[in-house]
């Protein structure tokens, strides 16, 4: 698979969490063969996520789905980093399938 399709530009996402919602820019800081790792920013606070996704993405009849893990931040609340995840797949899924076809 041709890594360049795997490129990202940055987004940004909503996250609701114990009555809060946080607004997180998401920016794909690497991106190789095997890997991909997103920084999620929050103001002047970032951590880091990374995923399988290229490696699934190469093998076309992989029904596997990305592993997401935190890389070196201790998660305190797993269901707001799910919550994360959630809408980074969500993200990810609508490039994959544009609502149009622009060609």
């Amino acid at each position: 698979m041709d890594l360049e399709k795997l490129r990202i530009n940055p987004f940004k996402i909503s996250v609701k969490f114990a009555d809060k919602s946080y607004s997180l820019k998401v920016e794909q800081s690497y991106l190789s063969a095997n890997k991909e790792v997103f920084t999620i920013i929050d103001g002047n606070q970032s951590f880091q996520i990374t995923s399988d996704r290229p490696l699934i993405k190469a093998n076309p009849h992989s029904r596997k789905k990305p592993n997401y893990k935190a890389v070196d931040a201790r998660i305190e609340q797993q269901s707001f980093f799910e919550r994360i995840i959630q809408e980074i797949q969500s993200h990810l899924k609508k490039l994959d399938n544009p609502p149009f076809d622009w060609s």
